[in-house]
């Protein structure tokens, strides 16, 4: 378990590192994003889609997946970051383009949508890792990887 939390506290500080870069792209003009533009839209509606898609993968995947020590191995240690980055791209997303946001709460909000764009696919990719190289051996427990 000591290997799982090192992957979360990488992904985790990762994607904020991602949303600061953002943020502070976008708060010097380096990146502009304006409010009600076909841009904004555009960035907000795909991070939803983004954000709908990873959710309704998981949700097919997991209904399909036979129960196997891998994939509750997997599913503990990345699957519910990944479902966490997937529904928070979606809620800011649609917060952010459904409320009358400019300036910085439309920075903010583009923001976390990166970084939680950023979590979900990280998480997704440790996900798919963790589950290919699970070993399990008739003495290994559910936690651990033998």
């Amino acid at each position: 378990m000591r290997r799982c939390f090192c992957y979360l506290l990488a992904l985790v500080l990762g994607s904020l590192a991602l949303g600061g870069l953002v943020f502070a792209l976008l708060r010097t003009g380096v990146l502009t994003l304006a409010p009600a533009t076909a841009a904004a839209d555009l960035f907000f509606g795909v991070t939803a889609a983004a954000g709908l898609g990873g959710l309704l993968a998981y949700l097919l995947g997991v209904l399909r997946a036979d129960r196997t020590p891998a994939l509750a191995d997997a599913w503990l240690c990345c699957g519910e970051a990944s479902a966490l980055g997937a529904l928070g791209a979606l809620l800011t997303a649609l917060i952010t383009s459904l409320s009358a946001a400019s300036g910085v709460g439309l920075e903010i909000g583009a923001a976390l949508c990166c970084a939680f764009l950023a979590l979900m696919a990280g998480g997704i990719l440790c996900f798919l890792r963790r589950y290919v190289t699970a070993r399990f051996g008739p003495g290994c427990g559910c936690g651990q990887s033998c």
